[in-house]
């Protein structure tokens, strides 16, 4: 019998915690000419006062529904209830 050739085996892909992907939003001109200046006047990127709006909003609208207790759908309490 002949031996098997010896292969490593395949790499470990590990999604890293603080990866980033693109989102594309539509504003208005009026907006996006703001921003740039804005970005070009302190010198950040109008992404970064995108991320910086984005992440404040939803830091504001999630809060209400974390602190809100989840209630079973009427339709689902008798089966959620047992």
């Amino acid at each position: 019998m002949t031996p098997r050739p010896h292969f490593p085996p395949p790499p470990v892909r590990v999604k890293a915690v603080d990866s980033q992907v693109m989102l594309t939003v539509r504003v208005e001109a009026e907006l996006e000419r703001r921003l740039a200046n804005l970005a070009r006047a302190t010198g950040r990127t109008k992404s970064h006062y995108a991320r910086e709006a984005i992440m404040r909003l939803l830091a504001e609208k999630e809060a209400p529904i974390r602190e809100t207790p989840s209630v079973p759908m009427p339709r689902f309490q008798p089966v959620v209830g047992r």
